[in-house]
């Protein structure tokens, strides 16, 4: 086996957007052609807001057949290849297949040392998913290796046709995670929900398990042979205009560096955190949203997120679907109506994804706040306080790493 575990900090190494070439053959003899079109519809749905923002940009190959592919990586070049087929793998004879359509229509088997070496064209290839959507995971493995020797790294995610949720929750996750500037390790750790996986560690070969596999050389340092000329990479659009004014030019390093971060994030909708309140709170929220993109976080705050004209609401429940922690202000005022709808539906995610509610007492709050009963038993982060420091209890809360001076 390769040792894969060592090359575990490095990233995407391009600016936003990441492009994606999504594979999704549906052929029209092969039982699993709608499993396949729903994971693509489920895929193009969950991916609909870093599009929307400018950090992901992901195109479907059509018609999904191998002269479709080589003439497309004869003009242009992807980051990331998503798979979502079957195919077949005999490790012992060292061949395998991966199913794609035919000038027919029909399934088509294309070797996988061939597949591989397609993938290789594409100079900025970093990663290349692979979704199986029949049979087991070890059909694909014959494929896995021949990427590792020829193209990328290796990412096995959940089957399609496992828990369509599952694989849909993390094809979105890795992607924008990716976006935002994390690298491959981190980027799966964030997606499989185990912040200390480390690249090959995950054991067993379940259809719902996703692994990873590092390879060793980057793209930027393949044999010239497998390199190929491109067309021009399509500009990423300017990011969304930020909150706040630019920083003054005597702001320190660290302090440009967490706005950099926090760019990257916006363009790839990545919000780290979603910042439920009354409105009779919103300067003291506004106020703690910007302590916290001075660390490099980047929260969701409906006036600085809602562009004029969108319909609030769809926007609202997306990001309710999709962020990863919510923050709950109680300050004088107490929960407001609107504010109540929205606790309802962190609830509803906590329960299903285990999304973090962090109920947060702001300045003014009464002596003993009433909360809604299931916030109760959460912990608390108490801006009334001083010690703990509330900001670094906030923040732990969002991220799930401990401050080091606790």
């Amino acid at each position: 086996m390769r040792n894969t575990e060592r090359a575990v900090a490095r990233g995407l190494s391009v600016e936003p957007p990441i492009r994606i070439l999504a594979i999704v053959p549906e052929p029209i003899d092969a039982p699993w052609s709608s499993a396949a079109a729903a994971a693509w519809t489920s895929i193009e749905s969950a991916l609909r807001a870093a599009t929307r923002g400018g950090g992901v940009e992901i195109v479907r190959l059509k018609p999904a057949t191998a002269p479709a592919l080589e003439e497309l990586v004869e003009h242009e070049s992807f980051d990331i290849v998503h798979v979502v087929s079957r195919g077949t793998s005999r490790p012992a004879a060292r061949y395998g297949t991966l199913t794609l359509e035919g000038s027919d229509a029909r399934a088509r088997d294309l070797n996988a040392q061939n597949f591989a070496k397609l993938c290789a064209r594409m100079p900025h290839l970093e990663l290349v998913v692979l979704q199986h959507v029949a049979g087991t995971p070890a059909d694909l493995d014959v494929l896995r290796d021949a990427l590792l020797l020829h193209a990328a790294s290796v990412v096995s995610a959940p089957a399609a046709a496992a828990d369509p949720r599952d694989a849909t929750e993390f094809a979105r996750v890795l992607y924008t995670a990716l976006a935002s500037g994390q690298s491959i390790a981190d980027a799966f750790a964030v997606a499989t929900r185990n912040p200390s996986a480390l690249p090959g560690s995950t054991g067993g070969s379940g259809p719902g398990i996703a692994t990873l596999r590092m390879r060793d050389m980057p793209a930027t340092q393949r044999p010239a042979a497998a390199r190929r000329e491109t067309a021009d990479r399509k500009a990423a659009p300017p990011p969304r205009p930020r909150p706040e004014p630019p920083a003054p030019e005597d702001v320190d390093e660290d302090a440009r560096a967490a706005q950099r971060q926090v760019d990257r994030k916006r363009t790839a909708g990545a919000f780290d955190v979603f910042l439920c309140h009354n409105v009779g709170d919103k300067p003291a929220v506004m106020e703690i949203g910007r302590r916290l993109m001075a660390r490099g976080l980047l929260p969701w705050l409906d006036q600085w997120e809602l562009r004029p004209g969108t319909p609030w609401q769809r926007v609202l429940e997306e990001q309710i679907a999709n962020i990863q922690a919510a923050a709950v202000f109680v300050g004088r005022e107490g929960i407001g109506p609107w504010q109540r709808q929205e606790l309802d539906g962190f609830l509803r995610e906590f329960n299903k994804r285990g999304c973090p509610v962090i109920p947060v007492l702001l300045p003014g709050a009464g002596g003993e706040p009433e909360l809604p009963l299931f916030l109760r038993g959460m912990t608390w982060v108490d801006f009334r306080e001083t010690a703990p420091d509330p900001l670094a209890q906030l923040i732990w809360g969002i991220t799930g790493q401990r401050p080091s001076h606790f």
